[in-house]
């Protein structure tokens, strides 16, 4: 019975795998979706637009500043120059100065906030 089960796994890979090499170039030739397309009355004249990232020269430093920034910041994501008016923008995690509400417990805020 051991012996059977490989080689009955091994004709089952082979019987199913050009079906599966066909449903990935199905699917691979498909426009694919936006992540918010239900903001867009119609998808006619809308492109996927893909660039190369490029180092600022000025090499800008992200600072916290707000005061929920004051326990600490996290960028779990991308920071983009906007092209129209030169701005850094992103969203970020903050953090705020953490609580005590008694003997041994703290409370831990995390909010996400936008940064520009």
């Amino acid at each position: 019975m051991r012996l059977l089960v490989p080689w009955a796994l091994c004709g089952l890979a082979i019987v199913a795998g050009p079906e599966v090499v066909r449903v990935r170039a199905i699917e691979a030739a498909e426009p694919l979706p936006f992540l918010m397309a239900d903001d867009f009355r119609d998808m006619e004249l809308v492109a996927w637009r893909i660039e190369q990232g490029r180092p600022d020269p000025a090499n800008p430093l992200l600072e916290p500043e707000m005061p929920w920034d004051a326990g600490g910041v996290f960028s779990h994501g991308t920071v983009l120059k906007d092209p129209i008016d030169g701005r850094f923008k992103a969203w970020q995690v903050s953090t705020p100065l953490s609580k005590r509400f008694g003997p041994g417990t703290w409370h831990h805020d995390r909010w996400l906030t936008y940064l520009e």
